[in-house]
């Protein structure tokens, strides 16, 4: 055992897949993951959550799998994002920046949740033909730009045209829709 750790740290790895603790979420086969190095706030042994295979979680920053969370399919887990406590991450979603994901969330399609985003129960993602747009439990995240509920619903016309060509005409059709879907979530009130 102690050799197969040291050929791990000499390949500048930060952590392994631990094959004899596994556990099955949907057909799939999920493995336990133990840190190999000290980063963030995780040390040396700590075991983390649950992975497909190492293209789920990135080998460089900080970050993380905790807990019993998984991360599986085509999901990635990279900067110094963290994913935690029962939550999952699946098909092609990214969680990445300081990004959290937490409780019992659930992440997948094609939801992109980062920079300093935090995801404890709602994601839902939308695409439409010109943004992604990610709905949280606190934040709004439409192509680069990630705010709050109340800072989206007070964005004046002038700061929305500054963001992107023809940003003003987009929002003033999907506003009502994305609004819509708080309303819905209990978000937001009527």
């Amino acid at each position: 055992m102690r050799l197969k750790l040291r050929e791990y740290k000499m390949q500048n790895k930060k952590y392994r897949i631990d094959y004899t603790q596994k556990i099955e979420e949907f057909g799939r086969t999920l493995y336990r993951i133990v840190a190999l190095a000290d980063f963030g706030n995780v040390t040396t042994g700590d075991q983390g959550g649950y992975i497909e295979s190492e293209k789920n979680l990135s080998q460089s920053g900080n970050a993380w799998v905790y807990d019993n969370a998984r991360v599986y399919d085509n999901a990635r887990v990279y900067g110094n994002a963290r994913v935690y406590d029962n939550a999952i991450v699946y098909d092609n979603a990214r969680v990445y920046d300081n990004a959290w994901v937490s409780g019992n969330a659930i992440v997948c399609d094609n939801a992109r949740v980062y920079g300093d985003a935090e995801v404890t129960k709602l994601c839902i993602t939308v695409r439409t033909s010109k943004y992604y747009c990610t709905i949280s439990d606190t934040h709004i995240a439409i192509g680069c730009k990630n705010y709050t509920f109340s800072e989206w619903e007070n964005l004046t016309e002038q700061e929305i045209r500054k963001m992107d060509t023809n940003a003003w005409e987009w929002w003033t059709q999907w506003k009502p829709i994305l609004f819509e879907i708080l309303k819905v979530e209990n978000k937001v009130k009527t």
